[in-house]
């Protein structure tokens, strides 16, 4: 019969008690890098400062790599400037991602990520390429662009060279750098070919290269029939604090009329509320509580027929942290448990630093996620080297944030003996027996041991003889 035995992998950490006094570090970021899209080959500075009470040190990571490591030696578009750092020519070779970090000799505290890009504007498109519309409906147009930063731009539409004037409820562009435009009651006059422009902030511009035929026919007896809703809402996600609209377009106007509400039957918040053009629902500065299915509801007053659509608005948030973090004083040996409880939609990235430099585990320093958005760190067997700042940083698509405390190492001013003829004995698959020559020390009031995994893998032992 084949004897199986199980190597274990593990560390066993002896602790004494002792007690000791808190206290901390006086590292202060003040000002941050924020990162934006300038145009090609522009210049642009990156802030950063930091305060303490003890001579401070500036270093900076591109792409995750230290500027005054090896790599960039003879690198020449950065300049460092009383801490912060200026890209002299902002192109392929300096976009990115940028980190401010400031040290003292108690550790490092890091910035948040700054992105850096290069602003530009793709040609617009306008769909459908071709529409025919009867006299006295509705007409709708896309204006697709891609451009970097994503949002920001604007929109202008032109109908056979000339701007098409928006802002009337008849002819109305959801909000000022969206893409969408809606002509309702349409007559012969909006026939013709249309194009739209984008523009951004540092006076770059495209147009259209091909148009959107728009005619307007005739009435037909068949086309009198059509009610109700043609453009249903749509599912929308919106930024807290930012705008939201809910688009709702007929086919006609006559003998309409339309209602907005909740389907959960809470109140629309109409003191941020407002009909945009003549049934689009405009939502400004939204909150979390504004996340609801809205429903826009259509009723021929002729013949009392209704029509409804319905859209889930989700409102998305960049983190934020529901406690602090404080600073935490352990005895050298010591578990230390650091946590970090943080929310966001979606569901925050949980990143861990100490003194400047991202902690990977698993292994004497590992992470953990607990439901509810609790990120832990966890230091078994605590050394020396452990001391210094640990950073918490949460991402998601909206933003990051990061919160920060100081561990310090509490060194005892006479150590107790260490504990000799340490052995260890597999008891079974589960259990092992740990030994130890007897201490006789007044100053010891116990030991314990601690056990972790480490990377490793598990293997059979061959059959003893």
């Amino acid at each position: 019969m084949e004897r199986y035995g199980l190597i274990w992998h593990f560390v066993i950490l002896f602790i004494y008690q002792l007690q000791c006094s808190l206290g901390f570090k006086n590292l202060t970021l003040l000002i941050e890098p924020g990162g934006r899209a300038v145009p090609p080959n522009s210049s642009l500075l990156l802030e950063c400062e930091a305060r303490s009470d003890d001579p401070t040190r500036y270093r900076w990571r591109h792409a995750g790599q230290w500027l005054d490591s090896e790599l960039y030696v003879t690198a020449s578009p950065w300049t460092y400037l009383n801490g912060s750092l200026r890209i002299e020519r902002v192109w392929l070779d300096t976009v990115g991602t940028y980190q401010c970090c400031a040290g003292t000799g108690d550790g490092i505290l890091c910035s948040r990520n700054a992105t850096v890009s290069v602003a530009w504007i793709g040609i617009p498109q306008v769909f459908p390429s071709s529409v025919e519309v009867e006299a006295g409906t509705s007409i709708r147009l896309l204006c697709r662009v891609e451009a970097e930063p994503p949002e920001g731009f604007k929109i202008a539409w032109f109908r056979d060279g000339l701007s098409v004037a928006v802002g009337s409820q008849r002819v109305t562009q959801l909000l000022a750098g969206s893409a969408i435009l809606h002509i309702t009651s349409a007559s012969h006059g909006d026939s013709g070919q249309y194009s739209c422009r984008a523009s951004n902030q540092y006076g770059a511009s495209r147009t259209s290269i091909h148009t959107a035929t728009v005619t307007v026919v005739d009435p037909t007896p068949a086309g009198q029939d059509q009610w109700g809703i043609k453009v249903p809402p749509s599912t929308t996600k919106a930024v807290v604090g930012s705008d939201a609209v809910l688009e709702c377009l007929l086919w006609r106007e006559e003998r309409m009329e339309v209602s907005w509400n909740r389907t959960d039957g809470r109140p629309i918040p109409w003191q941020r509320s407002t009909v945009l053009g003549l049934h689009n629902l405009l939502i400004r500065n939204v909150t979390v509580n504004d996340s609801a299915v809205y429903r826009c509801q259509v009723e021929d007053t002729s013949s009392g027929e209704v029509d409804s659509a319905s859209a889930a608005l989700t409102v998305l948030g960049p983190p934020r942290f529901l406690s602090p973090m404080t600073d935490l004083v352990r005895i050298e040996n010591a578990m230390v448990r650091i946590v970090c409880n943080v929310t966001g939609s979606p569901t925050p990235h949980v990143q861990w630093f100490h003194n400047g430099e991202e902690v990977t585990g698993p292994g004497r320093i590992s992470m953990y996620h607990q439901p509810g958005g609790i990120a832990e760190l966890h230091i078994w067997s605590s050394m020396p080297q452990d001391e210094g700042f640990y950073q918490c940083f949460a991402t998601n698509d909206f933003g990051t944030v990061w919160s920060g405390m100081y561990y310090t190492l509490k060194l005892p001013e006479t150590r107790p003996p260490v504990p000799t003829n340490v052995t260890v004995f597999v008891n079974d698959s589960t259990s092992v027996i740990v030994k130890w020559k007897q201490v006789v020390d007044p100053a010891v009031l116990s030991y314990s041991i601690y056990y972790y995994p480490t990377p490793g893998e598990f293997h059979a032992l061959p059959d003893a003889e």
